[in-house]
């Protein structure tokens, strides 16, 4: 592993606790970034990795790190954010955090055992994975950050080796529940997160960060304010955002240390919510941290609403100053490369650096045969193909036991999905809104577009005879009575005019259903499909 001269101890990694501490919103903004936007390194794709790899079957070798990195060859990724820590829990070789089953002698699932084993087995032999990652990561031209989880409000078994003693110790470090709110509420539901209103947790994860960048030769850190963004009970969030400043200027300050001791550059990254507002709402105060140059790289959104959230209010944002901003691809959202190019075509239009991928680390082996991750980060090619604009929709039902709703609801953008439709003769139809990023009146009038469609999908509720109505732009489509659903879907082939470049106007309206029924017809899918000579 390499490692540089001036390793610096864990307790040295925690100074700076008076500030961070501190209850005083009052502190000194730190210097402007000595990372500069225009001599920076301009990289096309970051993507995360959660670590997979140290699940495998034992022996786990530096021949194993090697393979997995050349996955990336001829891809257009250039640089590797592999996450190592989750739950105060380090596959590394950490003087900080818990080093993962380290402090067990036997394990409930073989799972467990296979990542304390190859954790531990290259510790010993002098090859810690992260060390070993960064090695192999610059012999192959790939620039590797280390990830870390800023929270977790999984409910873990305290048997567990995921479950930190760190947490079982101090419990009153945990956001809990506060009194009235029942379990099924979000209050109960975010209850296991770490809190980062106690000075405590501030100084631990901020020692966590500064570890990373001190004792390993990574080219960043990211720190994911995505998984899972909830710092604080729901009602202190806002109040509180100066703590997460206040932690951020103390690790920028160290950081800046470092790099000058190193005579190299070593950038920060944050993944932050989908908006300003959403950000702030949990107690992210981002714009400040662009403005004070806290961070190099802002990942903005957690890329299951990539086409409803407001992208270009970060871009905006980072104008004038040295921060890169870029848009997220969130693999769960959807796999599909009309879907995928037209979210890249979004974020790119709107003045993007690049593009961060999520949950497609998996798919690293067959990049080298598929052009995908080449073409959406080349504009010359991305307008010329085919593309799918979708309406977001919502992934998770508020009220649900599990920490889903409650932990992404509050940092998700607005969604405009599903929505039901009951039987209205005469009055308004529901407005929706859908953004195209493509200059459609341009490529018409180079006799380059091929097609362009509206298309409607409804849940499996709908009738025989279901008749909706619907406007593109203030324009009837279909004719004036409605159109019957087929198979409950609606398809309707459009030009330019009145489907535009930017925002699009959709107005649905259930004029008849086909069967009397009690329940509503719900809107499901709404897309846009641009198609290319």
């Amino acid at each position: 592993m390499r490692r540089r001269d001036f390793l610096i101890a864990a307790s040295s990694a925690v100074v700076g606790a008076g500030m961070l501490g501190s209850t005083s919103a009052q502190t000194t903004p730190s210097t402007r970034s000595t990372l500069d936007r225009k001599t920076r390194k301009k990289r096309r794709i970051l993507c995360n990795d959660d670590g997979h790899i140290m699940g495998s079957e034992p022996p786990l070798t530096v021949d194993h790190f090697r393979q997995m990195v050349q996955g990336y060859k001829g891809t257009a990724v250039d640089a590797l954010f592999w996450c190592g820590f989750d739950r105060e829990i380090c596959t590394y070789d950490t003087r900080v955090g818990e080093v993962a089953g380290r402090r067990f002698h036997s394990f409930k699932n073989a799972g467990d055992w296979r990542i304390h084993q190859n954790t531990q087995a290259l510790i010993e032999s002098g090859k810690c994975p992260l060390g070993t990652l960064a090695e192999v990561c610059r012999q192959q031209g790939l620039d590797l950050f280390a990830s870390v989880r800023m929270n977790s409000h999984y409910k873990i078994d305290p048997d567990s080796p995921s479950e930190s003693k760190f947490r079982l110790d101090h419990p009153e470090y945990l956001i809990g529940c506060p009194p009235g709110y029942a379990e099924g509420s979000k209050e109960y539901a975010v209850r296991m997160g770490v809190n980062y209103a106690r000075p405590e947790v501030r100084r631990h994860m901020a020692a966590i960060v500064v570890e990373l960048f001190e004792r390993f030769d990574v080219d960043g850190v990211e720190m994911d304010f995505m998984r899972h963004p909830v710092f604080f009970k729901f009602h202190e969030a806002f109040e509180n955002r100066h703590h997460m400043t206040n932690m951020l200027r103390h690790i920028r300050r160290r950081r800046d240390e470092v790099s000058r001791a190193r005579n190299r550059s070593i950038e920060l990254a944050v993944r932050v919510p989908s908006s300003i507002a959403s950000a702030l709402r949990v107690g992210l105060d981002v714009r400040t941290w662009i403005r004070e140059g806290l961070a190099d790289i802002v990942i903005g959104g957690e890329g299951f609403t990539p086409f409803d959230m407001p992208f270009d209010e970060w871009v905006e944002a980072a104008k004038g100053s040295d921060c890169q901003m870029y848009g997220c691809i969130e693999g769960a959202r959807s796999r599909e490369p009309e879907v995928i190019r037209a979210q890249a075509m979004k974020y790119l239009k709107a003045g993007g650096d690049g593009l961060y991928l999520f949950n497609l680390y998996s798919r690293v082996a067959g990049w080298k045969e598929a052009p995908l991750f080449a073409e959406v980060t080349e504009m010359n090619r991305l307008t010329s193909l085919d593309k799918r604009y979708q309406i977001d929709r919502r992934n998770y039902s508020p009220g649900t036991s599990t920490h889903l709703s409650a932990v992404f609801d509050t940092a998700l953008a607005p969604v405009q999905l599903p929505i039901q439709l009951t039987e209205d003769p005469d009055g308004r139809g529901t407005l929706v809104t859908l953004a195209v990023a493509d200059d459609l009146q341009s490529a018409q009038s180079r006799g380059t577009l091929k097609k362009t469609q509206l298309r409607l999908e409804f849940d499996e509720n709908h009738t025989p005879g279901d008749q909706v109505e619907v406007q593109l732009n203030g324009q009837l489509l279909g004719g004036g009575e409605g159109t019957p659903l087929r198979a409950g879907a609606l398809e309707y082939d459009v030009q330019s005019p009145p489907l535009r470049h930017g925002v699009n106007s959709i107005e649905v309206r259930l004029r008849r259903r086909g069967v009397s029924l009690s329940s509503p017809l719900i809107l499901q899918k709404v897309e846009i499909v641009v198609r290319f000579k």
